[in-house]
């Protein structure tokens, strides 16, 4: 949210055929380019993140996590310029 406004969205995605999660983020139609940081992370520790420019509503999307018996879960991270740093987080979940 910026301004009491939803910019975008973060999603964690899971594949029960490849036993693999990643997260991606993205803007909502109209909203200007923004820079953005997405992250999914295994409760075992392992994680993958990439920060890279938001632009219209094209998906950044991280690498692929192997949770193993464990939780996943991400978190992102939007600057805009001229507002303060907005974070969004999907508490680890089990994959299923």
């Amino acid at each position: 949210m910026i301004n009491a406004v939803q910019v975008g969205a973060l999603e964690l995605r899971y594949s029960p055929h490849c036993a693999a999660a990643w997260a991606r983020i993205y803007l909502y139609p109209g909203e200007p380019t923004m820079m953005g940081q997405v992250s999914v992370f295994a409760s075992d520790g392992r994680s993958s993140s990439i920060a890279e420019p938001l632009v219209k509503q094209v998906a950044v999307y991280t690498n692929v996590v192997l949770p193993g018996q464990g939780c996943i879960g991400a978190t992102t991270v939007v600057l805009e310029t001229g507002h303060p740093p907005v974070t969004a987080s999907i508490s680890c979940q089990r994959p299923g």
